[in-house]
C-alpha cells in the first residue's frame, strides 16, 4: 500500500462517518424552521381571570415556532396557578402560521367555610375563615380567620385569635409583589386563685417581594423579599402575681422561597422551599431583642402508574433567641393535627423546633378522596444550645384526605394516629385548609 493510500483511507472513513452523523442528526431532529410560527395567542373560559395573568406564565410568545413541548409546558404552567378545574390547548391554522387557543374552566374564587377542631383531650376550636382567591381577576389572595379555642383543664389558656393576610403578586405586570398580614390574639390565663390575667398580642407586617424568573413561569422559581414586622404584647392584670408586659418590637424581616410545583387538581408534585428571618434590636424602636429563623422544605413525587398517587417528604426547623421579659409563650410547639398527629396539642414547647414527615396518598373510590399514611418525628427544645433536650417524639397514622376541587386550595383530613414514643394511646386527628 502506498503512502498516499495509507493517509487517504482514514480521512475518507472520517469524512464518511461525519456525513452519516450529520445526516442522521438532521433526520432525527428537524430544524425549528420547519415549525409554523405562532401568529396569535387566545384564551377562552376566563370570565374572571385577566388575560395578562395567564400570559405571564407562558414560555411561548407570538412569533415563536409552535413547539408542541413548549406549548404543553405553557398549558401546565396555567394549570399550576391552581385557579382552574381544567386547562386545554389546541392549535388552529391561521394565515401562514397557527393560533394557539387555551381554554380554561374556572373554580369558585371567594367562599367562607367553618373551622372545627376537636381532639381526645377535650380541646375544642370553633371558627370560620373567609377566602378570596383571584381577586380582581389578578390572582390576589385574601385570608381572614377567626377562631376561639377552649382547653380542658387549667394547664393551658383559652384564646381568641383573628388573623388576616393579603398577597398581591406581580404588580402592574412587573416582577414585584406585595404581602400584608396582621393579627390579634387574646389569651385568658387562669391558674387557681393566685394568678388570673389576660395577655393580648397584636402584630402587623408588610413585605416587598421580587420574583427572579425573567421569562414566563413567574409563579414558579425563586422569590426573595424583605420588610418590617411590628408586634406589641400587653398583660391585663386581674390579680397578682402577673408577669410584666413585653412591650413593642419592630423587626426587619427577610424571606426566600423556591417553588417548582406541578398541580394536577387532585394532587401535586414537585419541590417547595421557604426560609424566613426576623431580627429586632433593643433601642432601634424595640423594647427587647429577638431573632427568629424558620425553614421548611417539601418534595413530592408521583408514585407508580396510579393517577394522583404520591409520596411526599417534608421537614421544618426553627430557632428563636431573645424576647421580652413578659414573654409567656414559647416560639414553637409540636403535637396536634398540624405537627405530630399522634400526640396532644403542645406535647413539647420551646424555642427550637425540628420536624420531619413522610406521607403516602392514594385515591380510594374517587380521585377527590385519598388514603393517607403518615409517619412523623420531631420535638421542641427550650433553645438550640440548651442542655435540657427533650426526647424525640414519633407517630404513625392512617386517615382520609378529601379535596374540594371546585374551589381553590381547600381540603380536609380525618384519621387516627399512634404515638411510637412517650406512651399514650391512639388519637383521632382532623383538620382543614391548605
Amino acid at each position: 500500500m502506498s503512502i498516499v493510500q495509507r493517509i487517504a483511507r482514514p480521512l475518507l472513513r472520517c469524512g464518511a462517518g461525519f456525513l452519516l452523523l450529520a445526516f442522521g442528526s438532521a433526520v432525527a431532529a428537524p430544524p425549528a424552521a420547519t415549525l409554523l410560527p405562532i401568529r396569535e395567542i387566545r384564551f377562552e373560559g376566563n370570565r374572571v381571570t385577566r388575560d395578562r395573568v395567564l400570559l405571564r406564565e407562558l414560555v411561548v410568545a407570538v412569533g415563536d415556532p409552535a413547539d408542541p413541548a413548549r406549548i404543553e409546558r405553557s398549558r401546565q404552567a396555567i394549570q399550576d396557578l391552581t385557579l382552574f378545574l381544567s386547562v386545554t390547548v389546541e392549535q388552529r391554522p391561521q394565515d401562514d402560521g397557527v393560533a394557539v387557543l387555551f381554554t380554561v374552566r374556572e373554580r369558585w374564587f371567594v367562599y367562607p367555610y367553618p373551622l372545627v377542631d376537636v381532639n381526645a383531650d377535650g380541646d375544642l376550636a370553633l371558627g370560620a375563615q373567609l377566602r378570596g382567591n383571584n381577586l380582581f381577576g389578578l390572582n390576589h389572595t385574601l385570608r381572614i380567620t377567626a377562631v376561639r379555642r377552649t382547653y380542658d383543664g387549667d394547664s393551658r389558656p383559652d384564646q381568641i385569635s383573628l388573623t388576616a393576610s393579603y398577597l398581591a403578586p406581580l404588580l402592574a405586570d412587573t416582577r414585584w409583589s406585595a404581602a400584608l398580614a396582621g393579627g390579634y390574639l387574646d389569651r385568658t390565663v387562669a391558674r387557681g386563685e393566685l394568678s388570673n390575667y389576660g395577655e393580648v398580642t397584636r402584630y402587623a407586617e408588610a413585605q416587598a417581594l421580587r420574583t427572579l424568573n425573567r421569562h414566563g413561569l413567574l409563579s414558579q422559581g425563586w422569590t426573595i423579599g424583605g420588610g418590617l414586622r411590628i408586634q406589641h404584647q400587653t398583660i391585663d392584670t386581674g390579680s397578682d402575681p402577673a408577669p410584666p408586659s413585653a412591650g413593642t418590637a419592630i423587626a426587619v424581616l427577610g424571606s426566600a422561597r423556591y417553588r417548582d410545583i406541578r398541580f394536577n387538581n387532585y394532587s401535586e408534585t414537585g419541590t417547595e422551599f421557604g426560609n424566613r428571618i426576623e431580627i429586632a434590636s433593643k433601642g432601634l424602636g424595640s423594647d427587647y431583642d429577638y431573632q427568629r429563623v424558620t425553614s421548611s422544605v417539601s418534595q413530592s413525587w408521583p408514585l407508580g402508574g396510579v393517577p394522583y398517587q404520591t409520596f411526599e417528604l417534608k421537614a421544618d426547623v426553627g430557632s428563636y433567641f431573645g424576647g421580652g421579659e413578659g414573654r409567656l409563650r414559647d416560639a414553637f410547639t409540636v403535637g396536634g393535627a398540624e405537627l405530630l398527629r399522634g400526640y396532644r396539642r403542645d406535647q413539647a414547647q420551646g424555642d427550637f423546633l425540628y420536624y420531619a414527615a413522610a406521607e403516602y396518598l392514594r385515591p380510594v373510590i374517587w380521585n377527590t378522596l385519598r388514603l393517607l399514611l403518615v409517619a412523623e418525628a420531631g420535638s421542641a427544645w427550650p433553645s438550640l444550645g440548651s442542655q435540657e433536650r427533650r426526647p424525640l417524639y414519633a407517630s404513625i397514622g392512617i386517615g382520609l384526605r378529601l379535596r374540594i376541587v371546585v374551589v381553590v386550595n381547600l381540603q380536609f383530613e380525618i384519621g387516627v394516629a399512634m404515638p411510637l414514643s412517650g406512651g399514650g394511646s391512639a388519637r383521632l386527628f382532623g383538620g382543614g385548609g391548605r
